[in-house]
């Protein structure tokens, strides 16, 4: 039996004005990495908003990924997920 099968993980990256939330999923070469979709939370989130953003993390990260070839293209898009989502609600804010 695979211990790793039923094994949850998530991130929650706190940034000095926002909270950063994400599944991470396990690649089939068994690396565990900070994958999609990543939520862009205010600092002020309530617990039940960011319970409820971690619990979908959570059973999100259960899905195995692809080992991934391009480790830039990775980062690349965690980078630009967190400044393009947070910079759309700032925008939605106004």
């Amino acid at each position: 039996m695979n211990s790793n099968a039923s094994v949850s993980a998530a991130s929650v990256y706190r940034l000095k004005d926002r909270l950063i939330v994400s599944p991470d999923k396990r690649t089939t070469a068994g690396l565990v990495v900070a994958s999609e979709p990543f939520v862009v939370l205010p600092l002020e989130a309530t617990n039940d908003d960011l319970g409820s953003t971690l619990m979908k993390a959570l059973a999100l990260s259960k899905t195995p990924m692809s080992h991934p070839v391009d480790w830039k293209a990775i980062a690349a898009s965690r980078l630009a997920a967190a400044i393009l989502r947070w910079a759309i609600g700032q925008v939605r804010c106004m």
